[in-house]
C-alpha cells in the first residue's frame, strides 16, 4: 500500500495524518541475495508522480516469490514465439549451449526446483531435481549437464547432474553461513565460475573442474549479484561489481577493461 502525508517544504516537515493512496504497487527487487540465498527486496516501489500530481505505477505484489510468468523466445527482429509451458513463476531460464534445450527454475516459495524443456517440439517441461531447494540453473558445455544451487545435507553447495537421468554430482561444499551460486561454465568445460555470499557481500571463485579446487578470480566482490559469463571462445570473461560492468582475460591478469554504460548495469549474459 502506498500512502500520502501534507509536506511543508519550506519548513521540511510532514503536516497532518498519512492516508492511503492506492493498494498493489510493485516493490523492485535488489541485485543481491540474503543468506537463504534468496533475492532481496528493496524500499523501493515501482511508481512515479507527475508535477501535475498524475500518479503512475506498476501493479503487481509485495513479494514476486509465486508470482506467475509466461516464458517466451525473442528473436533479433523482435518477434515474439510464447512457449508451449503453462504460466508458473519461472526463475533463472538459461538456453543451452547447442541452442536446443532451456532450464529454468520454479520456485513459488513453498519449493524450489530446476526443470528443462525441449525448444524444438517439446511437449511439456521434465522435472530434474526432487527434494530440497534447487535454484540457479546453469549449462554445461557440452549441454547434457545442469549445474545448480542444492540445499542438500545442510549447506548450499553446488551440483551437477545428467539431463538424461544420473545420479548428481557434488562441486562444491558451502560452509556454515555462505551461499555458493553457479554463473558460468568455460567452453572447454575445465572450469565453472561461482560466487560465495556471505555477510552481504559476494565474491566470485573459479572452481577447477579436474582437481576440484577454488581459487577467488581477481579478488572481485560486490553487494549486488555479480553475473559473470564466459565469451563463447573462453578468453574472456564479463561481470558485474558495485554496479559496474567490466571484462578480463582469463586466466585474469592479462587485460580488465571497464564498460561503458549507464550507472547500475549488471548482469552481462
Amino acid at each position: 500500500m502506498r500512502l500520502a502525508v501534507p509536506f511543508d517544504a519550506a519548513r521540511l516537515e510532514t503536516k497532518g495524518e498519512s492516508v492511503p493512496v492506492v493498494e498493489g504497487v510493485r516493490r523492485a527487487i535488489a541485485g543481491t541475495v540474503g543468506a537463504q540465498g534468496n533475492p532481496l527486496l528493496t524500499g523501493t516501489a515501482q511508481f512515479s508522480t507527475s508535477p501535475a500530481g498524475s500518479l503512475m505505477y506498476l501493479p503487481g505484489p509485495a513479494s514476486p516469490m509465486g508470482e506467475s510468468h509466461d516464458l517466451a523466445l525473442v528473436d533479433r527482429a523482435g518477434v515474439v514465439e510464447r512457449l508451449n509451458l503453462p504460466g508458473a513463476a519461472y526463475s533463472h531460464t538459461r538456453i543451452s549451449p547447442d541452442g536446443t534445450w532451456l532450464a529454468f527454475g520454479i520456485d513459488d516459495g513453498k519449493e524450489a526446483n530446476v526443470y528443462v524443456y525441449r525448444l524444438k517440439g517439446g511437449m511439456s517441461a521434465q522435472r530434474v531435481t526432487f527434494g530440497g531447494r534447487n535454484r540457479f540453473p546453469i549449462w554445461t558445455a557440452d549441454s547434457r549437464r545442469i549445474v545448480f544451487q542444492f540445499d542438500r545435507n545442510g549447506d548450499r553447495g553446488i551440483y551437477c547432474e545428467p539431463v538424461e537421468g544420473g545420479a548428481a554430482d557434488r562441486l562444491t561444499t558451502a560452509e556454515e553461513g555462505t551461499t555458493h551460486v553457479p554463473e558460468s561454465w568455460a567452453p572447454g568445460g575445465d572450469h565453472l565460475l561461482y560466487t560465495i555470499g556471505k555477510d552481504a557481500r559476494i565474491t566470485l571463485w573459479d572452481l577447477s573442474v579436474r582437481d576440484r579446487t577454488s581459487t577467488r578470480f581477481d579478488e572481485v566482490s560486490s553487494p549486488n549479484m555479480i553475473g559473470s559469463s564466459f565469451s563463447p571462445d573462453g578468453k574472456w570473461v564479463a561481470f558485474s561489481a558495485d554496479n559496474t560492468v567490466y571484462v578480463q582475460s582469463f586466466p585474469p591478469g592479462a587485460a580488465k577493461y571497464q564498460m561503458p554504460g549507464a550507472p547500475g548495469a549488471h548482469h552481462p549474459f
